[in-house]
């Protein structure tokens, strides 16, 4: 597999968010980072099929979301607590 496949199978993913892919041997590692916070992450993707690389991929999207999500609730929890010390 080559840069190309991996391309392939991120956009397959429609998540276009990733940057600096290294090749290395049967595994490829790169950066997936949000568009909604500042969480990134390192990823190594093992390139042994083209399926194989869809499913880790939309693996590792389901922890950045999660991330965001827990990222988010963080906010509200902290703006409410500020509302109630207001009152």
């Amino acid at each position: 597999m080559n840069l190309d496949d991996i391309k392939k199978a991120f956009q397959k993913c429609e998540f276009p968010f990733y940057k600096n892919v290294i090749i290395k041997g049967n595994n490829a590692e790169c950066t997936l980072y949000s568009i909604k916070s500042n969480y990134r992450t390192t990823v190594t993707l093992e390139l042994s099929s083209f399926e194989k690389l869809i499913h880790q991929i939309s693996i590792e999207l389901i922890k950045l979301r999660s991330q965001e999500l827990l990222d988010n609730q963080s906010v509200i929890d902290q703006a409410e607590t500020i509302a109630i010390k207001l009152d």
